[in-house]
């Protein structure tokens, strides 16, 4: 036992020296390619700042229906990005957008210092090239405007380094199949048209490097199961819905056992609405139901507080366009209702044991990630910030992310928030908490939406509950509530069913489900599909 052990050790030794080699061997074919480019500017504008990011990545997806798999993809790729800037701190080539975009290099294979060397080459030498004509750009259109508040357009910063050693990740082929197998054919009630799962599993590894000596590695797992329902009402209006569960680490999949039990559920509630009956236009209060929640506050917070600084855009023929985060202008005003606070903390690892997708130690500037207080008590006291400055700003508070592959810098983003209300209602006790407000509000009856299609379709499913009775009613034929800033100052309640969520860009968010005070569903203009003139089989 003892020589066994004495193996085992030596083994894992062995190994770990051998992937401190391949780190070490990968971060020199950067090196050796970054002292190249920062060559490449023999006269002004000159790079001022250059970053390179080499991904290791392998995906699989399995798709399956009614029990069986209908399709299996594995693929592994190397990607080769640039982040560079052309000019100097005070004025460079970032945030004027052109019509052109800088593209990765893709390399297929293993990596090796002659393909990352390469897959670098290539794509620095295009980036350099978009980036002089980006600055020329933007020089132009400086020329033809009046003068703005100017800010510098890069600042200093205490860059940070972050190496550690990761193995690639085993995908558990077998038990993922499983998984699909069994839940689809879990789901496959005889009302519903059709059911199928997707499962996906991605891991990146990642190697940073920039021509200031800020240095990171960082392995991002991300699983998706998801389930799709479709079917139709009896008077033949088509309907369909979804679910996503998504997990940042193997060891938090759930048992198959419980993920039938979660399809069943998702496939029984979509079930419901084929004996949907067609709604009616409706302005008041609103219950949002756990994934409908997470994406309303990820489409009205989230998408909102990023881009703290003003981006042009050349839209041709001499017009410019812009874009700026709602929330820019907006600190020290009210966001969100009095009762509410909002935290950015790239430091925490997990949430209620389940691993945390945005977690980060250093950004896409090589900065420190720092934990930003965004909103106390509803109003919005920080935003994200990068080595850009914006007004009142005199340094990053390290929260800059690269779009790597199609811009050459770095813009502001939230990765992982914690929406904490500071009082909350027990989710058993939720819907009794809605029917009451409902009848204080003198209606007969409110909606409730659950579907994570809230935020990206024009109709959706939504259940009718009696403020009195509590009868809940499925519903056809009403389109989703507006989604804006504004929603989130109509929060009245907030459940105690804080959950994590994960969203395949790398960002992690905890939210509740919460009441709206109001909210207004339209009439649908969809109009009912044909019928189906023969019966479907009862399989």
């Amino acid at each position: 036992m003892k020589r066994f052990l004495i193996i085992i050790c030596l083994f894992f030794a062995a190994n770990v020296f051998a992937q401190e080699a391949k780190t070490d061997a990968i971060f020199n074919a950067m090196d050796q390619e970054m002292k190249r480019t920062m060559t490449l500017s023999k006269t002004a504008p000159k790079i001022h700042f250059a970053a390179f990011k080499v991904t290791d990545a392998a995906q699989l997806s399995i798709i399956a229906a009614r029990g069986g798999i209908v399709q299996q993809n594995e693929i592994k790729k190397i990607f080769t990005d640039v982040s560079l800037r052309v000019g100097n701190n005070k004025e460079d080539s970032s945030f004027f957008e052109a019509v052109t975009y800088n593209q990765s290099a893709l390399q297929n294979g293993g990596l090796s210092p002659d393909s990352i060397r390469a897959g670098l080459w290539a794509a620095a030498d295009k980036s350099y090239k978009e980036a002089l004509d980006i600055y020329a750009r933007k020089q132009g259109y400086k020329n033809k405007k009046a003068q703005e508040e100017v800010f510098d357009d890069f600042s200093p910063t205490n860059v940070t380094q972050d190496v550690k050693i990761y193995e690639k990740t085993i995908f558990p082929v077998e038990t993922l199949k499983e998984i699909a197998q069994k839940t689809s054919a879990t789901g496959a009630l005889k009302e519903l048209e059709k059911f199928n799962t997707k499962v996906d599993i991605i891991e990146e590894i990642s190697y940073y490097l920039s021509n200031e000596g800020a240095k990171y590695t960082k392995q991002d797992l991300i699983i998706q199961i998801g389930f799709y329902a479709k079917s139709r009402t009896k008077n033949g209006f088509e309907f369909d819905d979804i679910k996503t569960l998504t997990y940042a680490s193997l060891k938090d999949i759930p048992s198959v056992d419980a993920l039938e039990d979660i399809a069943r559920n998702f496939a029984k509630q979509t079930a419901t609405f084929t004996e949907a009956k067609k709604g009616t236009a409706f302005i008041g209060p609103v219950w949002l139901l756990g994934e409908a929640s997470a994406k309303m506050f990820e489409n009205t917070f989230i998408k909102n507080i990023n881009n703290t600084r003003k981006i042009i855009f050349d839209a041709g023929n001499g017009k410019f366009q812009y874009a700026l985060g709602e929330f820019a202008l907006k600190e020290n005003l009210k966001v969100l209702p009095v009762n509410f606070d909002v935290i950015d903390d790239p430091t925490q690892q997990e949430f209620n044991g389940k691993k945390m997708l945005g977690a980060y130690t250093v950004d896409d500037e090589g900065a420190k990630a720092q934990t930003l207080y965004l909103v106390k008590n509803g109003i919005l006291k920080d935003l994200p910030k990068t080595r850009s400055l914006i007004k009142g700003q005199t340094e990053t508070n390290g929260h800059a992310f690269a779009n790597w592959g199609y811009n050459l810098y770095a813009k502001a983003s939230v990765h992982n928030l914690f929406f904490f209300p500071h009082e909350t209602t027990p989710i058993e006790e939720f819907k009794q908490k809605f029917m009451d407000y409902c009848k204080a509000e003198g209606l007969e009856y409110c909606y409730k939406i659950s579907t994570p299609k809230i935020a990206d379709t024009n109709d959706i499913l939504v259940t009718k509950i009696n403020s009195s009775t509590g009868e809940e009613t499925p519903v056809y034929g009403l389109r989703r509530p507006e989604l804006n800033t504004r929603t989130l100052r109509d929060i009245k309640f907030a459940a105690d069913d804080l959950t994590l969520y994960n969203i395949a860009n790398g960002i992690s968010y905890v939210a509740p489900s919460v009441i709206l005070s109001e909210a207004e569903l339209t009439l649908s203009q969809t109009a009912p599909a044909t019928k189906m003139l023969v019966t479907r089989p009862k399989i």
